[in-house]
């Protein structure tokens, strides 16, 4: 991956979100330009690291399949999984499972805190729920999804400084 459609993409993701923090959706619009924009790269890549076979699309199609699984659940936004997908288009294929890894590692981090953070603002309605066996105003105090383009971004950033700053 070059250091231009890093950057391209990382601004991009930035935009994205800071829309998905405050509205919570990401729009189909990004989904699509980035669909286009992936071919045009594809069509003029001078480097020739985007061969097409059915290893390039496997992780999109898994995103697209498991963050549908993870919508219906109401676990995750359909916009996130859709981002996701469009975002591994352009990552090679031999760097694929390295950004996986920093996604990984960044949504623990940022669960975990947001878990802890939610946990230490509502400990007395936690305490409470526990003494009174409520499992629903537990869930009101976690069942809420967070915006998940901000832990994408963090995870693009991790990723392109360990693989252009750390060398």
């Amino acid at each position: 991956m070059n250091k231009y459609l890093f950057s391209i993409l990382l601004i991009e993701l930035l935009a994205v979100s800071v829309y998905d923090f405050y509205k919570k959706i990401i729009p189909n619009k990004v989904i699509l330009i980035n669909i286009v924009f992936f071919f045009i790269v594809f069509l003029i890549d001078p480097e020739k690291k985007y061969l097409f076979n059915y290893t390039l699309i496997l992780f999109p199609v898994a995103f697209i399949a498991v963050g549908f699984l993870l919508f219906k659940l109401n676990i995750m936004g359909a916009g996130d999984s859709k981002l996701l997908a469009s975002l591994f288009l352009f990552i090679p294929v031999n760097l694929q499972y390295t950004y996986l890894d920093y996604l990984m590692y960044t949504t623990v981090l940022v669960g975990s805190i947001f878990f802890f953070s939610n946990a230490l603002a509502n400990i007395k309605k936690i305490l409470c729920a526990f003494k009174k066996r409520d499992k629903l105003l537990l869930k009101g105090i976690w069942g809420t999804k967070f915006p998940f383009a901000p832990v994408i971004i963090i995870s693009w950033v991790w990723f392109g400084w360990n693989l252009f700053l750390k060398k």
